[in-house]
């Protein structure tokens, strides 16, 4: 068998930036294999109980809203995270940050500031926080997921 069905059975999950696309599909196929799941995000969170609850009967996930762009909320966004789940297995970072069409001088410095606390610091400190129940986890993982912005996208 290539791929064990029970294998993510009971996981500790947290998924950042899980309340729409990639992160939300990918949080609600953990669910499915039975993992505990910690849904984040923070613009598009109206209706992601309802959404969760059309995808799926499972009902072992939170749901934690904190804005990445203020370093302050990663901390305790961790921290509730991992008492929700009781430790941690797998954290999985995806939150990103849109970019917008046009940056003028007057948001030049605050696109800029939210940008890198958004992908890179908060990414980092949420690796810190996760760091040592990763280490303990028999099965701990740490997947880094970015975007095609990375790969040279140029605000105008």
């Amino acid at each position: 068998m290539i791929f064990d069905l029970n294998e993510f059975q009971d996981k500790k999950i947290i998924i950042t930036g899980s309340s729409t696309g990639i992160g939300f599909e990918t949080a609600i196929e953990f669910l499915e294999l039975g993992a505990n799941v910690i849904f984040h995000g923070n613009k598009s969170m109206d209706d992601i109980e309802q959404r969760i609850k059309e995808r799926t009967s499972k009902s072992s996930y939170s749901i934690l809203k904190a804005d990445f762009t203020k370093l302050s909320e990663v901390e305790k966004f961790m921290e509730n995270s991992i008492k929700q789940l009781n430790g941690l297995d797998i954290l999985i970072n995806n939150a990103g940050i849109s970019i917008p069409t046009t940056i003028s001088d007057d948001n030049y410095e605050e696109y800029w500031d939210n940008t890198f606390n958004v992908l890179l610091k908060a990414q980092v400190q949420l690796i810190r926080e996760a760091l040592p129940y990763i280490q303990k986890s028999e099965s701990g993982r740490i997947v880094n997921i970015s975007s095609t912005e990375g790969l040279g996208a140029t605000p105008r």
